[in-house]
């Protein structure tokens, strides 16, 4: 018999807060054996994962017509990786994610016929469905189970258990992992199940394996500004963004979900930049090359260029560096999952007819949290700024807590003060 009292509640969201299975204390109770339509058990990770390939082993009932259809749809790919995105991108087009949890849903997949027959499934459908596609040309997949959600929860390795609320695929001989709900491309590994264990196997044999982390080369969002000097201190602005990580996830989703009047207004909230009028028209490309999308656009704004006595002051376009509360002022430890890097490069044309008084100088600003980096080039033409702001993937123990932010703070102090100075005549 356990008892708890005088817990006391969480009350407000903090910034950057580890999931609440830290703080609350539990206590998780599981049976050895059980019986769920078939005998299963809880004594390992190899007795549990194989219950769960034997609950769904015989349900890759493809259809002769299905497989008539993805004969024709690979005639003359020979290349077995362009073979999977084939049928990847065939799944995304004829298929959509249901959530399907009666009778032994929770635990069991709908065969492969009822995908084919209606279009759609929840994660163990179409994880069976794409695996019985790959089957029927040769490529193993393990039907896996892993925890998803944007706060990962640290698997209790010890304790062997359902803990895991998503399926995916696991390609063994290819190094991917694949999730079939995903409407990104094929093989990304988002933030919502990198760099966390899942239960791998089959029927003979079944263990954890660590999905691949988000590195500082995945995350990165760019930002390709051309300023342009317009008489009465008017700049006129391309910009293009490269957006990667959870900002390439969240643009995705804004620009397949929402009208184009509401999308412009949540562009402007969360991607474009202050201080300046908010464009027209926005191009959004997604490179097949790799995960991310590109918006560009041209704009011009009326405060970016000011008049300051006899000069000019030329603003940098700064980055949204949050300002994170006091350590005083929090009850929890702060924990980023994943790194985040944010990169500019601002090239300014040179006016002839104004001189150049000030440019910021070059800075790098180093701790084990991260770094803020900032260089400047000159050439006959232009002025270029290029900088940077990177946050290391890491966990901050409350007593380190305000050195973490005093890192945001004085990256934030540096970026907010840069300036180019120009004088009013030649």
């Amino acid at each position: 018999q356990w008892e708890i009292a005088d817990l006391d509640p969480i009350e407000e969201s903090e910034s950057f807060m580890p999931s609440s299975r830290y703080y609350f204390p539990q206590v998780l109770i599981v049976p050895k054996k059980f019986h769920y339509e078939i005998d299963g058990s809880f004594e390992s990770w190899n007795s549990f994962g194989k219950f769960k390939s034997e609950l769904n082993s015989g349900l890759h009932d493809l259809p002769q017509s299905e497989i008539e259809r993805i004969n024709e749809l690979l005639v003359g790919i020979t290349d077995r990786k362009e073979k999977i995105l084939a049928l990847y991108k065939y799944l995304q087009e004829e298929t959509r994610y249901v959530n399907i949890s009666i009778e032994e849903g929770g635990y069991k997949s709908y065969p492969a016929s009822y995908v084919v027959e209606n279009g759609y499934g929840d994660c163990k459908a179409l994880s069976n469905y794409f695996q019985a596609l790959l089957k029927q040309i040769g490529i193993p997949a393990y039907y896996t189970t892993i925890y998803s959600g944007s706060k990962n929860r640290s698997l209790l390795k010890d304790f062997p258990s359902q803990q895991f609320n998503h399926a995916i695929l696991y390609l063994p001989e290819d190094s991917m992992w694949i999730d079939p709900t995903s409407e990104f491309k094929c093989a990304y590994v988002g933030t919502w199940i990198q760099n966390r264990y899942a239960l791998v196997g089959d029927t003979d044999t079944s263990f954890l394996l660590k999905t691949p982390a988000l590195q500082k080369e995945d995350v990165e969002n760019y930002r390709l500004i051309y300023i342009k000097q317009l008489p009465s201190n008017t700049a006129e602005l391309k910009v293009k963004n490269v957006y990667r990580g959870y900002e390439y996830e969240l643009v995705k989703q804004i620009y397949k979900t929402y009208n184009s009047s509401r999308k412009i207004e949540l562009f402007r909230d969360y991607f474009i930049e202050d201080n300046i009028v908010l464009p027209k028209k926005i191009i959004i490309t997604e490179p097949e090359d790799e995960s991310s999308i590109i918006l560009d656009y041209k704009t011009y704004s009326k405060t970016l260029l000011k008049d300051v006595g006899d000069e000019i002051l030329v603003e940098i376009p700064k980055f949204k560096i949050p300002v994170l509360e006091r350590a005083k002022y929090r009850d929890y430890d702060a924990e980023l999952q994943y790194p985040h890097l944010l990169s500019d490069k601002i090239i300014l044309e040179k006016n002839s007819r104004r001189k150049l008084i000030h440019t910021p100088e070059p800075e790098e600003y180093i701790t084990e949290y991260g770094s803020y980096i900032i260089k400047v080039k000159e050439d006959e033409k232009h002025i270029i700024i290029e900088k940077e702001f990177y946050i290391k993937e890491n966990y901050i123990t409350l007593e380190n807590y305000e050195s973490f932010r005093n890192f945001f703070q004085k990256a934030k102090r540096i970026d907010s003060n840069l300036n180019i100075r120009l004088s009013n005549s030649p």
